[in-house]
């Protein structure tokens, strides 16, 4: 029977939202799987911008190729408040990794990001 469990991300313990400071071709960790291939993550994960300008954002995942991984690329407003950007997608390690999701901005410290896990095993 699985077993289901409602994680932090892997970046930010604590619960706080993770400021997105990566630009350009870098890219920032937002969360990644454990490696083991036995469980699960349901990804739930929203965006926000609290600054005065639009800023575009990139969800990259499972890897940092701009051209292969990207999930979600879109502009979060000015002002918005949590944009859903990840909903619920499953993500698993492979057994020697695990799974990343990346960030990426146009404009650093633009967009926080933050959610949950629900960890099925």
């Amino acid at each position: 029977m699985a077993t289901y469990s409602k994680q932090l991300l892997s970046t930010s313990p604590s619960g706080r939202p993770i400021n997105i400071t990566a630009t350009g071709t870098n890219v920032q960790e937002v969360h990644t799987t454990p490696s083991s291939s036995g469980s699960l993550d349901e990804v739930w994960l929203y965006a926000t911008n609290p600054t005065t300008s639009d800023v575009m954002f990139s969800l990259l995942y499972g890897g940092s190729g701009f051209n292969n991984d990207i999930l979600f690329e879109g502009v979060i407003e000015a002002y918005a408040g949590s944009v859903l950007i990840c909903p619920g997608l499953i993500a698993k390690g492979d057994g020697a990794s695990g799974f990343p999701i990346y960030g990426n901005v146009s404009i650093p410290s633009g967009v926080n990001v933050f959610g949950y896990v629900n960890r099925i095993s």
